[in-house]
């Protein structure tokens, strides 16, 4: 094996690890809520604290990163203090205590996917193998279909309630894989940045912020209420967990044949 194969595994290890924690969450997490006894209103509010952080937690960690040159440190340091402030929740569960709980972890956690992504890409970029991308992140997805059928069928027949100590689990394998990934140099794009607002103003931009918002709408109502919704229709969690994967199922047919549409697209 390469040192540059090697370097793909690890980081194809960092997505799987990662999307085991998201994939738990994103399936299961409102339905943990409702069974804690919170109304509609409440999960609603607890669900968009979380997505609230995603406002300045990026860009500040980015920055940071940047800043220090340390984007794999701030990536580490992020996942063990997003992790310490997700124990939280074994304290106590109730509305407020846990309002403030999901925002520090969420302000922590929300560092991590980006950063892993700039090493991705900047490992990437050194070895002029960008087209490699999706074989990477794919593994992601696998992650997030194994981990929703599994605790789709366990949840059958094991508490809900017991959800947070899975997640705490994925969380701590995913500080584990990170130990492995390769510190990568970034390099700094020492060009001069055009205007903010003369960016904004360009119709190609803003066509696509117009679609990242109609998505991020769509997936408000969908990360929150679909197993929600489907659980009062009186499916099992096992069924639910079946359903969640088949979007994702698309998903990696669609990284496995990225490189051969990147062709027709550039």
């Amino acid at each position: 094996m390469s040192v540059n194969t090697k370097a793909y595994a690890r980081f194809s290890l960092a997505y799987f690890c990662f999307f085991l924690f998201l994939g738990g969450i994103i399936s299961f997490w409102p339905l943990w809520l409702s069974e804690q006894g919170f109304n509609e209103r409440q999960i609603g509010v607890l669900i968009a604290v979380s997505m609230s952080t995603k406002l300045i937690a990026p860009s500040f960690w980015g920055w940071l990163a940047d800043r220090m040159g340390r984007h794999l440190h701030v990536l580490q340091g992020c996942a063990v203090l997003g992790t310490l402030c997700f124990c939280l929740v074994f304290v106590r569960t109730d509305f407020w205590f846990l309002f403030v709980a999901l925002f520090l972890f969420s302000f922590f956690w929300d560092a991590v996917m980006p950063q892993i992504e700039v090493l991705t890409l900047a490992k990437l970029e050194q070895n002029q193998d960008e087209s490699n991308y999706t074989l990477v992140r794919l593994w992601g997805s696998v992650s997030f279909i194994l981990v929703v059928l599994g605790l789709g069928l366990l949840f059958d027949y094991v508490s809900i309630n017991t959800l947070p100590y899975f997640l705490l689990a994925f969380l701590c394998v995913f500080i584990a894989s990170s130990v492995y990934l390769p510190n990568v140099t970034v390099e700094k794009n020492i060009q001069q940045s055009p205007d903010v607002f003369s960016v904004l103003k360009r119709p190609d931009v803003i066509g696509f912020l117009l679609v990242c918002a109609l998505l991020q709408i769509s997936h408000g109502p969908y990360y929150t209420w679909f197993s929600v919704y489907l659980k009062d229709l009186g499916y099992s969690l096992s069924a639910i967990g079946v359903l969640w994967t088949l979007s994702v199922i698309a998903e990696i047919v669609l990284f496995v044949f990225m490189r051969q549409l990147y062709k027709y697209v550039r």
